[in-house]
């Protein structure tokens, strides 16, 4: 449990960074936010590095896979940033913010999503540490 304590810790942390650039949003603050993503991106490409080097699985599993799924998804929609950032017409500049929002809000359900997932994981984790330390098999029984 402490493993699952200090990553919980991080996500707090990591929220409150999130609040930080919505409040650079409300207020304008294009340096701001300019700082932040290239913090962010700073951030995203170490995250990439010790996730490849940490893992053990076999090349094509299922965490890989879903993995690089959700970097090939997250890369269009840097892709896609990146080509709004590049051009500029005032109405186009309109489109282009409202697809971002839309891509944002996307985004944070899907982490929404992968945190509801990991709440479950953890609460599974937990009692099976509960239970592996009260010395209970699966149903609940005693371990003679």
């Amino acid at each position: 449990m402490p493993k699952l304590v200090t990553q919980l810790g991080a996500l707090t942390s990591r929220a409150g960074k999130v609040e930080d650039i919505v409040a650079a949003a409300e207020d304008r603050d294009r340096q701001r936010l300019e700082a932040q993503r290239e913090e962010l991106r700073a951030s995203l490409d170490a995250s990439r590095e010790r996730a490849a080097a940490q893992t053990g699985e076999a090349p094509g599993s299922w965490w890989q896979q879903t993995r690089a799924s959700a970097d090939a998804w997250f890369a269009t929609i840097h892709a896609k940033s990146s080509r709004r950032r590049e051009q500029w017409d005032r109405h186009e500049a309109e489109q282009r913010a409202d697809e971002a929002e839309s891509d944002a809000a996307d985004a944070i359900d899907f982490a929404l999503y992968a945190l509801s997932e990991a709440e479950y994981a953890i609460t599974d984790a937990a009692l099976a540490r509960v239970e592996a330390d009260a010395g209970l098999n699966q149903e609940g029984t005693l371990i003679p």
